[in-house]
């Protein structure tokens, strides 16, 4: 399933290796695929992942979930 969520706090290229490389820590995403400008992140997911846990590893980076 393609999924997109807004994560705010992204301003450069490590920003969006940090979010993607966060996004690949769930069994079963790939094609990770942000959107510096927007703030979007679309991504495939074989399976729903953990929204609460994402929003949490999301907020330890720096970043947040909308």
């Amino acid at each position: 399933m393609q999924e997109t969520i807004i994560v705010k706090g992204m301003s450069c290229q490590h920003c969006v290796k940090a979010v993607s490389d966060i996004l690949r820590e769930f069994a079963g995403v790939s094609e990770v695929v942000v959107d510096l400008d927007s703030g979007k992140v679309s991504f495939a997911a074989e399976v729903a992942i953990d929204r609460q846990l994402l929003a949490q590893k999301l907020d330890d980076a720096g970043y947040e979930l909308f």
